[in-house]
């Protein structure tokens, strides 16, 4: 599903500033950056977020100013999108030649990595005032436009928020205050949800900014190009939220580690079918190991799944739910603009000729 703009209200904000401040140190996210998992408080991430806000306010973003990223859910869009809550900014994301368009006429971008960075050097234009990159690996343009790395970014946020701070004055982005109103849910049955979608799948991405910081559970990104495989045997998530296509894979996957042929497809077979014999119900068991979902108890997706990922999930006892909220009309946040921060010039680590 395409989301020409994401908007979300001011809970956001309440419910990540309430898991900061009740249950700092529980791990809020975990990411996969260079290969290897990095994991985040919820005071690490508030700390991280307000960095991410005064990083993109040094390079001009205010209030009514659009982002738009290009690539996969990350940890620099969850920041950016907190991030421009703060500073009463916006987000979009677009699939296909509607996101040609939305660079065309882009301020500002945040790209994943080389691969992204390609596609918005084709359709930008003058227009083009920044250009952030995650996985920054000595990427080389030819616009005026110098690309900044998403660590030098945070980087800058920090310097400017020590800034604020020895002056005496507050911007307002390096924290993030209580907000009435928003206290953190408990009960919560889910502890680690794997947020494995595509960053258009625009009703994953509002169940996940809903309910992600109102029940506090740890959010593990596994980041674009990854194996949802490998990100559910090292997460270990109890709820998996994936759209239609990444099922797909799923189910495509699946049949190629299940045999076509001989006794361990007799065996196969026979677990997947109905009943509840002692054989079959450790062979659903050794299935569940098999397709790294020995920890999976729920499936959140959309109707379009294909109906044989549905029965094999179901049929290895994982619930599907198919039950996403519908895009619904939300009003900006509320928030002071502030016009105290500096504006960041990037330096560059070329060698000279």
């Amino acid at each position: 599903m395409k989301a020409d703009r994401v908007d979300f209200a001011p809970a956001l904000l309440a419910a990540f500033s309430a898991q900061a401040l009740q249950r700092p140190r529980a791990e809020a996210l975990r990411v996969m950056r260079h290969g290897a998992w990095q994991r985040l408080s919820w005071s690490e991430l508030a700390v991280r977020a307000g960095h991410a806000a005064r990083g993109w306010a040094t390079l001009g973003v205010g209030r009514g100013d659009t982002i738009v990223v290009v690539g996969a859910l990350s940890e620099s869009f969850i920041l950016t999108l907190i991030a421009v809550q703060l500073l009463g900014a916006r987000i979009k994301v677009e699939a296909d030649a509607a996101l040609d368009r939305a660079i065309a006429d882009a301020h500002f971008v945040l790209a994943q990595d080389t691969r992204e960075v390609d596609r918005v050097l084709m359709h930008c234009s003058a227009s083009l005032r920044a250009l952030v990159i995650e996985n920054e690996f000595g990427t080389e343009t030819s616009i005026n436009v110098v690309p900044l790395g998403w660590d030098r970014l945070i980087e800058a946020g920090a310097a400017q928020a020590t800034r604020s701070l020895d002056a005496g004055t507050d911007v307002g982005t390096n924290t993030l205050a209580p907000e009435p109103g928003g206290p953190a849910r408990t009960g919560t049955p889910w502890r680690t949800v794997l947020a494995d979608f595509p960053l258009c799948w625009l009703p994953g991405l509002r169940w996940l900014m809903d309910s992600w910081p109102a029940i506090g559970a740890t959010l593990v990104v596994a980041g674009a190009g990854a194996d949802a495989g490998a990100a559910l045997i090292d997460a270990r998530p109890e709820l998996w939220i994936a759209s239609a296509q990444t099922l797909a894979a799923f189910d495509a996957d699946a049949r190629g580690r299940v045999p076509a042929a001989g006794l361990g497809a007799r065996a196969a077979r026979g677990a997947l079918a109905e009943g509840s014999g002692p054989l079959q119900a450790a062979m659903r068991w050794r299935l569940r190991q098999v397709l790294s979902l020995r920890s999976v108890q729920a499936v959140l997706t959309e109707p379009q799944t294909a109906p044989t990922a549905v029965a094999l999930l179901r049929r290895l006892g994982v619930a599907v739910d198919f039950d996403l909220p519908q895009p619904a009309e939300v009003t900006r946040p509320r928030i002071p603009t502030h016009d105290r921060v500096e504006p960041f010039k990037p330096k560059t680590n070329r060698a000279a000729p």
